[in-house]
């Protein structure tokens, strides 16, 4: 069968933007996945990937001795195969990212120290694969402290018929807040990593200050908005409050931290 590259299938508005340049960096880089996963290269093209690879590779490789370096020599011992050998295999596909690659580097040297044996788990190879550069990031900023401040912006209804969140699970973090802060949160609870609850919150008050004086203004000022454009006076909202929140590390999410994060 002859091969036909996939820009020459592509249709409609996307296939213009490829024909102008547009596109060209994406639709190539499925491409070259999709030779590797084909077998459909030239030996230029695979030798260019293959060097790529070998570089992340030995920077992986730096970051692995890096860890076991760290490793008291009372406490090295012959890696588990449960871990290492799933680790190994996944982590191939994740090399490319500094973030993920470190945490695999982590996983496998914390396989070869004894006193990680209480917290180490094998299912931490299976979490890995599910996490986000942003994931690390927020578990890392998370471990700093027992809880963290974490909100809930909702407005009640002006005709007392229930209320409304507008905004869920709000983080702001030592990098500041944006839409992907919402989905890790999301994701690190569904992962048993974090708890966030609402039934409790930090007694500082002054702590959630800077909440009330971000997310919480915009969100009046978009109510505000809202119920002047609103037909349906059974859609107008009240002005919107802060429900104050924490969240914090699991001790699953402990565990994890000290032998993939910190």
């Amino acid at each position: 069968m002859d091969f036909i590259p996939i820009q020459q299938m592509l249709t409609g508005a996307i296939g213009g933007a490829i024909t102008s340049g547009l596109l060209k960096g994406p639709i190539n880089s499925v491409e070259n996945y999709w030779n590797i996963f084909a077998g459909h290269f030239s030996e230029e093209k695979l030798l260019m990937i293959r060097a790529k690879q070998e570089q992340n590779l030995m920077i992986y490789k730096e970051n692995l001795a890096k860890n076991i370096s760290k490793i008291e020599p009372d406490n090295f011992k012959n890696p588990e195969l449960n871990i290492i050998g799933p680790a190994l295999e996944a982590s191939k596909y994740y090399i490319e990212n500094e973030d993920m690659r470190n945490m695999f580097a982590k996983l496998l040297a914390s396989s070869m120290d004894s006193s990680k044996d209480d917290v180490i788990h094998n299912s931490f190879v299976e979490i890995i694969k599910q996490l986000s550069p942003e994931d690390a990031k927020n578990l890392l900023f998370l471990s700093a402290s027992q809880f963290s401040p974490i909100v809930q912006i909702k407005a009640k209804f002006s005709n007392k018929a229930g209320e409304s969140i507008l905004e869920d699970n709000y983080l702001l973090t030592d990098r500041g807040h944006s839409p992907q802060t919402k989905i890790s949160i999301d994701n690190l609870e569904r992962l048993g990593l974090i708890k966030v609850s609402y039934a409790n919150s930090l007694v500082q008050y002054n702590i959630y200050q800077n909440y009330i004086d971000t997310i919480l203004r915009i969100k009046i000022d978009q109510v505000k908005e809202s119920n002047h454009a609103q037909t349906d006076e059974s859609l107008l909202l009240d002005e919107p409050y802060i429900l104050k929140g924490i969240v914090g590390l699991t001790s699953f999410g402990k565990s994890f931290n000290s032998v993939c994060i910190d």
